[in-house]
């Protein structure tokens, strides 16, 4: 599923930024680099063939620090910061620093037992996958339907709600916040796909 998000996601958030900084006049993206994009998706493949094949803690830490270290210089490549006003585009950049904290969660779990094993688990799969997904169906419906890539105010509360529910999942993983912690992330994180729903279902 990561080297999916990896893949997908990394052809999709630059691509639809350099076509944003365009219609803006600005400059556009640095130059698609081959050896960075397969890095990128090898790394995730070495990392996973790691640690389900239960290689030493170390060389597993090692693997994951190392592609958080890649998708930090891919990610920043695209310039995220440059369309933070822009919500549709927005979302999916936040998703990629939902991955690279996962990673480095991953890291660092492995050489101190100051972080939880799984707490990776939730921030790529609460925070990346959720703020991309968001994104992704957002704009796909609308510009398959024709219309403007306008975003109703409402999504902007889902995407709020989506953030506020990988932290609040991170968090009760970390600091054992409880049971009622993780029902109310499950609840942050179902109310943006009923908000989606709720906007776009007469569209679909």
């Amino acid at each position: 599923v990561m080297v999916l998000f990896v893949l997908k996601g990394g052809v999709l958030t630059p691509v639809f930024t350099d076509t944003a900084l365009r219609a803006l006049g600005r400059a556009g993206l640095p130059p698609f680099s081959l050896p960075l994009e397969i890095g990128a998706a090898g790394g995730i493949v070495l990392l996973a063939a790691l640690d389900l094949g239960g290689a030493p803690a170390p060389w597993v830490g090692a693997a994951a620090a190392g592609c958080a270290a890649l998708h930090l210089v891919r990610t920043a490549r695209w310039h995220g910061w440059q369309v933070a006003a822009q919500p549709l585009l927005s979302s999916m950049h936040l998703g990629f620093a939902w991955l690279i904290l996962a990673l480095a969660l991953h890291a660092a779990a492995r050489f101190t037992d100051a972080v939880p094993a799984d707490a990776w688990l939730h921030a790529f799969t609460v925070g990346a996958l959720g703020m991309m997904m968001l994104g992704l169906m957002t704009r796909v419906v609308l510009r398959h339907t024709g219309r403007p890539l306008a975003v109703p105010r409402p999504m902007l509360v889902a995407w709020a709600s989506m953030f506020g529910a990988a932290l609040l999942r991170l968090a009760a993983t970390v600091h054992g916040l409880g049971e009622w912690a993780v029902t109310a992330a499950a609840l942050l994180w179902a109310a943006p796909f009923a908000i989606y729903l709720l906007l776009f279902a007469r569209m679909l």
